[in-house]
């Protein structure tokens, strides 16, 4: 009877934990290995769960390129805050012990996609991402350092807002990363803003928004107040899609929705119609010749009818035929986005350029 209990194979059991994940949205099992394979991005429903700073920059530098900045520049505590849980400061030490970073951002230097730029990226897991004192000052010296090697800058947001542990000097955060960044953007150098879930508060309401090129990830929580609170100051329902990616994109304020897995080509994309000022102009082209004239001249009533043919191109046919690449922006950072007018980055004929052009309807009604 020694087959009984000889051990012909590893019986160890693994803890459950080490096989499966529930998808945070849908509350569905996906396997571990298929979760991090698909950046913990759920097969099922499409949710994008959160990443930490060091997932994000594996995800988005080039391997071996990034060099941390600032990494000494840590929370302060001018309130010497505490309440009945603990002190503020005993809260900020813990965290940074048990995720690794010392602030709710990472900045530093890297190449994406074979270009430098100036990269930072928040950590939720830092205090809810909140932008306190050492946050602003990471964002504050980034933008110094994009404009002092002439790079652009790219920052990825995740947070809750302004930290009221730090009082007033946190909300101050908010004017200075706006300003910092405004210097770099009158240098004419480029700052691309990524929202991911949740981008929300002071965060929200300052730096995050004010990119040359706003983009965010699929379903992410962007606003400022929380939803039940602006329901019961207005006392009413609002959308069950208020306050997603999906939604600030079709009222004008993000330029594109990008999933995880296409972001970092995308920006390399973005990054490769950036080119530095140059201290001389361009030398001249050939110039085109004029088009032929028709062989007679349209009465005004064929011209009408020329303009009305249902087969007359529109900016997208102009697109599909001329251009080897277009990747469209949206949103007017005002209230919406007007499908009559599209716009872009494009490759045309060989030549990198911005792409905008009226798009008319075919029929009354797509007009």
């Amino acid at each position: 009877m020694a087959w009984l209990t000889e051990q012909k194979c590893d019986a160890t059991i693994r803890p459950v934990n080490d096989l499966w994940t529930v998808c945070p949205a849908c509350k569905r099992f996906v396997e571990r290995a298929v979760w991090q394979d698909n950046l913990k991005v759920c097969p099922a429903c499409n949710a994008h769960d959160r990443l930490g700073c060091r997932e994000r920059l594996a995800l988005l530098a080039d391997p071996g390129s990034f060099e941390e900045l600032n990494a000494a520049v840590g929370f302060n505590d001018p309130l010497k805050f505490a309440d009945e849980s603990g002190t503020y400061a005993d809260k900020a030490r813990a965290t940074a012990a048990k995720t690794g970073v010392g602030e709710a951002i990472v900045t530093g230097t890297a190449t994406l996609g074979g270009r430098p730029v100036v990269l930072g990226v928040m950590d939720f897991r830092f205090m809810g991402g909140s932008l306190g004192s050492g946050t602003g000052e990471r964002i504050l010296l980034a933008a110094e350092a994009a404009l002092a090697k002439r790079l652009p800058l790219i920052l990825v947001s995740a947070s809750g807002g302004a930290r009221m542990h730090e009082g007033i000097v946190s909300l101050m955060q908010m004017a200075r990363t706006c300003a910092a960044i405004a210097r770099l953007q009158e240098a004419g150098l480029p700052y691309f803003s990524v929202l991911t879930d949740p981008t929300t508060g002071g965060v929200s309401a300052s730096y995050a928004m004010v990119g040359d090129l706003n983009i965010a990830e699929p379903k992410s929580l962007i606003g400022f107040a929380g939803r039940r609170v602006i329901e019961q100051t207005i006392k009413q329902k609002l959308p069950d899609d208020f306050q997603t990616a999906e939604y600030v994109e079709a009222h004008g304020f993000i330029d594109s929705i990008v999933p995880r897995r296409g972001l970092k080509a995308w920006l390399a994309n973005a990054l490769s119609y950036y080119r530095p000022q140059q201290s001389a102009p361009a030398a001249a082209t050939k110039r085109a010749k004029t088009p032929a004239r028709p062989a007679r001249t349209l009465t005004p009533w064929e011209t009408v009818q020329l303009a009305r043919h249902p087969q007359r191109p529109t900016i997208r046919d102009y697109i599909a035929g001329c251009c080897s690449d277009f990747v469209e922006l949206h949103g007017d950072r005002r209230f919406g986005d007007d499908q009559g007018l599209i716009g872009g980055f494009a490759t045309w004929n060989g030549l990198r350029v911005m792409l905008i052009g009226h798009q008319k309807g075919k029929t009354v009604e797509a007009n």
